[in-house]
């Protein structure tokens, strides 16, 4: 077969700014993947290329706006930087190397996770050619960019999200500019309805990325005084605050071929207990645990996981997933249930170290695994920490025109072990050795993630 792969982007990319370190590189890892999918005698039996813009996440190595690392494997076509790539360029371009087939390895970008809608554009005009193409559609990429949309969707097919109240930026301040209005029904209804929500609740952005932007407040004049204040500039979704532990984890497949429902990794919250991706530890999968000889206990059976596989995979398939979705969710303590949070049909935080635990690890099976953040290192360190056996995945992203200290960049390292004993020695080895590098925030962080996980 003819496979082409391919990944946009939305935003100017200055690739001199921007230092990258993938150990084991980006074209390594692609080729595990499709050896994975494909067969060990894919790249003898199919021919691929990839066609991306910059700088194609999981895809490209670069240094500066160049490919840094190649694979021999594959073809690539870098597009180019200064021309708009409008959907329908790019669907003409993978449409000139005849694919028998085209997959999509979409990817997010700040401050608006929106390449999910560019990449589906490009799929449904492929498809619209007869053209096979693995890509979320159109319509689950619009609805899960617009959270309230998510939140409806969810909601109305019966599966369980926290109660929630939408605020309509410009009909929340309509008496603006209007001498004729002496009141703002719409207004008073949206605080009506959150006065009567259980406390504390949380504040999102309906089209932001990660955790930029949200709030959590305790009481209801807290939020009377944040959607009254400058912050509120945008339309905001009001949800309750969903105490117990946090999840993520990943849906892969086809409508075609099925799907692979990944068991859930427990994510750390930080101290508004908001899952914020450049600052969580992540450690799984929590289902596995009394999976793997030499733990003595697991917290497994203290979650209900086979109502919440069976959740997921209706999911998938009322929403056909195609390729990649992943999930977030947490575990409701007070009134005993799954909460689905938010959707997001790309590659996620989640990829790298699910691939390494639970579908690619050398061993055949699944395996403990976790992965926490460093500060920005140095080369030599990062080649250190690559080369120690339990390490299996090492990436460093540097930003030099980041104007906030925590865009600049970090490291993460993700680790591997037979059993989460093993898993939870393997981070106090490598807390003794790194011990001038790793932040102590992010260890105790860990240690208390093991604690739940193993008691």
């Amino acid at each position: 077969m003819n496979i082409v792969i391919y990944s946009t982007n939305s935003n100017n990319f200055d690739g001199p700014s921007y230092h990258y370190t993938n150990l084991p590189s980006n074209a390594k890892n692609t080729e595990r993947v499709l050896a994975d999918f494909f067969g060990a005698d894919c790249f003898t039996k199919h021919h691929f290329t990839i066609v991306s813009e910059l700088p194609g996440m999981f895809l490209l190595d670069l240094q500066g706006n160049e490919l840094a690392v190649k694979s021999e494997h594959f073809d690539y076509k870098i597009l180019p930087q200064k021309e708009e790539n409008q959907p329908e360029k790019v669907a003409a371009i993978i449409e000139g190397y005849k694919p028998d087939l085209v997959i999509a390895a979409t990817y997010w970008v700040t401050p608006f996770d929106w390449l999910p809608i560019k990449d589906a554009q490009v799929a449904e005009i492929l498809k619209a050619k007869g053209i096979k193409v693995i890509c979320n559609t159109l319509d689950v990429s619009l609805m899960s960019f617009d959270k309230i949309q998510t939140h409806s969707f969810l909601e109305l097919n019966g599966f369980p999200v926290a109660k929630a109240v939408y605020v309509h930026h410009e009909l929340f301040w309509a008496e603006r500019n209007r001498a004729e209005l002496k009141e703002n029904p719409y207004k008073e209804s949206v605080f009506y309805r959150i006065k009567n929500m259980n406390f504390p609740v949380i504040i999102k952005d309906t089209s932001g990325l990660s955790s930029y932007g949200m709030e959590v407040c305790h009481t209801f004049g807290q939020v009377k005084n944040f959607l009254n204040g400058k912050k509120n500039n945008g339309d905001k979704i009001v949800e309750e605050f969903i105490k117990g532990p946090q999840f993520a984890m990943e849906i892969w497949g086809t409508p075609e071929s099925g799907y692979k429902i990944f068991k859930p990794f427990m994510v750390s919250v930080n101290q508004y207990g908001i899952t914020s991706p450049k600052q969580s530890v992540k450690i799984g999968p929590v289902e596995g645990a009394e999976l793997f000889e030499g733990d003595s206990a697991a917290n497994a059976n203290a979650f209900p996981l086979t109502l919440l596989n069976s959740e997921l995979l209706r999911l998938a398939k009322l929403i056909k997933v195609n390729g990649i979705c992943q999930v977030d969710f947490g575990w409701d303590e007070e009134n005993k249930r799954w909460v689905i949070f938010e959707l997001n049909p790309r590659l996620s935080g989640m990829t790298q170290l699910q691939f390494e635990s639970q579908l690619g690890c050398a061993c055949g099976k699944e395996r403990p695994a976790m992965s926490l953040k460093f500060p920005i290192l140095e080369p030599d360190v990062l080649q250190k920490l690559s080369q120690i056996p339990f390490v299996k995945h090492v990436t460093q992203t540097v930003n030099d025109q980041a104007k906030q200290n925590r865009e600049h960049g970090y490291c993460e390292v993700v680790l591997t072990a037979g059993t989460f004993n093993e898993l939870r020695q393997n981070l106090i080895t490598l807390d003794n050795e790194f011990s001038a590098f790793m932040e102590k925030s992010f260890f105790n962080t860990a240690m208390q993630l093991f604690s739940q996980i193993l008691r």
